[in-house]
């Protein structure tokens, strides 16, 4: 039981640890996220998630360049859509052919 705890404990460490600093800034205005590339990349095939279980796919980010979304265009695998009325924004984490980033939002109503 100890090396099971320890072996999750370790994969927990290596799975967060694999986000890298997104080179730019989120703002979130309440109901649209701004994400803005700051870098010298093109963000391609990316794939966002928002506070673990609702999804938003198929985006690119050219760069120096802010992609602009409300939270309405998540969704969770049943299909219900985020509703910032009576939902909370937490973290968004998004992944995409340059690497995998967490921005975890300082947001509240």
């Amino acid at each position: 039981m100890k090396y099971l705890l320890l072996l999750f404990v370790v994969c927990l460490f290596a799975c967060e640890s694999s986000y890298k600093e997104f080179p730019g800034k989120v703002e979130f205005s309440g109901s649209t996220f701004y994400v803005i590339n700051n870098s010298d990349l093109k963000f391609d095939n990316v794939r966002f998630t928002l506070n673990d279980n609702f999804k938003y796919k198929g985006y690119s980010i050219k760069p120096h360049d802010t992609a602009v979304f409300t939270v309405e265009t998540f969704s969770n695998s049943d299909g219900l859509k985020f509703d910032p009325n009576t939902m909370m924004v937490n973290v968004l984490y998004f992944a995409c052919d340059n690497g995998k980033f967490k921005y975890s939002m300082q947001y509240s109503k």
